[in-house]
């Protein structure tokens, strides 16, 4: 009985990849083969201009951060008693 489930199993599973693989190829096989064409078809060199800019840093300059204040405690309000 075990031997009958798996092998259902995995033909099923045969199945559901044979299928999902042949959705791709009609949906993107027209467009791997046109991508093996361009390929075939432009050189194996391409011209590829870069532009560098440099980086100075001032001394001069002048950094401006927020002030971190802390939380101040209301003091009118008496402290808990602790716990015996």
């Amino acid at each position: 009985m075990l031997a009958v489930l798996l092998t259902t199993l995995f033909t099923a599973s045969g199945l559901l990849a044979a299928s999902v693989m042949a959705a791709s190829w009609r949906r993107y096989g027209r467009q791997a083969l046109a991508l093996r064409r361009e390929l075939v078809d432009h050189s194996e060199w391409r011209e590829v201009r870069v532009t560098i800019e440099e980086v100075t840093v001032r001394t001069s300059a002048t950094v401006l951060h927020p002030q971190f204040r802390a939380v101040r405690r209301n003091p009118s309000r008496p402290a808990l008693p602790a716990a015996a």
